[in-house]
């Protein structure tokens, strides 16, 4: 519906944002499940079994965006030099006060830094929760499921960036199928 036409094709978007949506769909039922515990809030509930319900989706989302986060990056450099109207659209959104004068990329490196923001929350939490508590152990728990997401995470990437390398080398050679 874009005066002129799309800013964007559906290719760039998808590799711009492609696991966003992943991410935001994990992110918005944790919430859910958290506002629910607050609205109907007992001693038997527990913080910490939320993160562990959502640790197994959190691995699946975040790897694809840790390793195509820098394709993404290269995208929008590229597209903001190729596209007036796309560079015109950047620069608009950016002075908006909802995107705290923040660009694009800086944006998008968010999630990245959200889990390890969440785990500071939880420990936190748990520094203040008296060791009586059920929701302590959890806690413990959730704290350690995160970190183990991260892990995995970084190691992927790792993993990823090492299959990149053997690709490079690959194509170098001449010759080579």
């Amino acid at each position: 519906g874009q005066c002129g036409g799309r800013i964007l094709a559906p290719e760039e978007i998808k590799t711009i944002f492609g696991s966003i949506p992943d991410i935001f769909d994990v992110h918005t039922k944790i919430k859910d499940d958290l506002e629910d515990l607050i609205v109907n809030w007992d001693e038997s509930k527990s913080i910490g079994d939320i993160f562990l319900k959502y640790s197994k989706d959190l691995v699946k989302t975040y790897p694809p965006f840790v390793n195509f986060f820098e394709m993404s990056k290269e995208t929008i450099i590229k597209c903001e030099k190729q596209k007036p109207r796309f560079h015109a659209f950047l620069k608009i959104n950016q002075a908006k006060p909802e995107c705290g004068r923040q660009s694009l990329v800086e944006l998008l490196i968010r999630p990245v830094q959200r889990l390890p923001s969440v785990a500071l929350l939880l420990n936190d939490l748990k520094k203040h929760t008296a060791d009586e508590n059920p929701d302590k152990s959890t806690l413990e728990k959730a704290i350690g499921s995160l970190k183990e997401v991260m892990m995995h995470i970084n190691e992927d990437k790792r993993k990823t960036e090492a299959q990149k390398q053997i690709f490079d080398v690959v194509y170098e050679v001449d010759g080579c199928p």
